[in-house]
């Protein structure tokens, strides 16, 4: 009998001490950011602030939900830190290389101080050389039109 309370006391025990580690733990792991946290707007560049390294972006794309019409396009600043991926198109690019209407995916985190980008990608505008048109072939007027074999047939 008193073997039987012992294991219950240490079966309790344990329990209760299970459960004070997950609701320790719990609000720790709330507290870090997820991919949920983060949003993304998927626009044009409309200002920029070198002194503050702040870019305005409009958004130019409809929402992906049918529910949420969005009557006129939203604006976003969001503040480019050192620590936000910076790209144009495959290669790393400058905050001073951003041109107001280039066309850019912003992921960011909404914070107490504002929008904050965690990765800003730029499309890299390929230019096309413009097309010339062939050299037209040239034939002398005197040799007339050619038909047939060889010449002398």
């Amino acid at each position: 009998m008193r073997r039987r309370a012992c294991f219950e006391m240490s079966a309790l025990m344990f329990l209760s001490l299970f459960l004070a580690v997950q609701l320790a733990v719990a609000p720790a792991a709330k507290a870090s950011p997820t991919a949920t946290d983060s949003r993304t707007i998927i626009g044009h560049i409309e200002g920029i602030d070198v002194s503050h390294r702040s870019v305005i972006v409009t958004e130019s794309a409809k929402p992906s939900t049918p529910t949420t019409p969005s009557p006129k396009p939203q604006s976003v600043t969001v503040s480019v830190t050192k620590e936000t991926l910076l790209v144009r198109g495959k290669s790393p690019a400058a905050f001073e290389s951003l041109k107001p209407r280039e066309h850019v995916v912003v992921r960011y985190r909404v914070t107490a101080t504002g929008a904050l980008a965690l990765s800003f990608r730029v499309a890299d505008v390929a230019t096309r050389p413009t097309p010339t048109a062939p050299p037209l072939a040239t034939t002398s007027p005197a040799a007339g039109p050619q038909v047939g074999g060889s010449p002398g047939e």
